[in-house]
């Protein structure tokens, strides 16, 4: 059994799919299998799944959005820890065994975000923070810090509410016992609803530069970086 599902839900994302995995593949020092959702975008991955053994494509017959789709893929999955990543990054640096190893030491984490950077290669902003409230609507949106490509000489392990969906892990149990992604939340918040939900079940999420992701702003329709602005 594989200690690491990888759950990247892809629609029409199709030409993007080989950079990614071939990125992924050097971060995944454990055992893993990789499963891609084509979320009913119309793509044939048939070549993509014949290229690359560990891949296994499961088609959606409807388009659930982005949560619908990561909870089909935790459905399939066999490994202890899911890591749901966007079609449209490449992993940059880092090992998921650096997580796994913090993960398994505290058994009430909830997510872990990892650090997604711009194609300047900043850090992306509103990828991680506190559960919404006016206040934190204003001081998230507009004192989120610009930040340059972080250091590697020491590791971020920061306490957060709730990460992007873009890339981050999380026990596959805890992510069952919550019930996964509401499916209410077609494309935006749903991330956010899950550190919600999380954070009321006693769990605490963490971000960390210990993987760094390049993402491709806008490639893909997955979930927004900019969730806060579609609030």
């Amino acid at each position: 059994m594989p200690e690491v599902s990888v759950i990247i839900v892809s629609y029409q994302a199709k030409d993007l799919l080989d950079e990614c995995l071939n990125s992924l593949f050097p971060a995944l020092d454990t055992s893993y299998e990789i499963i891609i959702v084509e979320n009913n975008g119309g793509d044939d991955l048939t070549e993509l799944e014949e290229s690359f053994a560990s891949v296994r494509v499961v088609y959606n017959d409807t388009n659930a959005g982005f949560g619908g789709g990561c909870n089909l893929g935790a459905q399939q999955a066999q490994g202890d820890y899911l890591f749901f990543l966007n079609p449209d990054t490449e992993i940059q640096t880092g090992t998921i065994s650096t997580i796994l190893s913090r993960m398994k030491d505290h058994t009430r984490i909830g997510t872990v975000g990892l650090t997604l950077l711009n194609e300047e290669y900043d850090i992306q902003p509103h990828q991680y923070g506190d559960i919404l409230t006016p206040k934190n609507l204003i001081s998230q949106n507009f004192a989120f810090p610009k930040s340059a490509f972080p250091s590697t000489n020491y590791t971020i392990w920061k306490p957060v509410d709730w990460n992007s969906g873009g890339a981050f892990i999380c026990d596959k149990h805890t992510f069952e016992t919550i019930g996964g992604f509401d499916e209410d939340f077609f494309l935006y918040m749903e991330d956010i609803d899950l550190g919600k939900r999380l954070k009321e079940a006693g769990y605490q999420s963490y971000w960390t530069n210990l993987i760094h992701v390049f993402h491709h702003e806008g490639g893909t329709q997955g979930p927004s970086l900019s969730t806060k602005r579609h609030y």
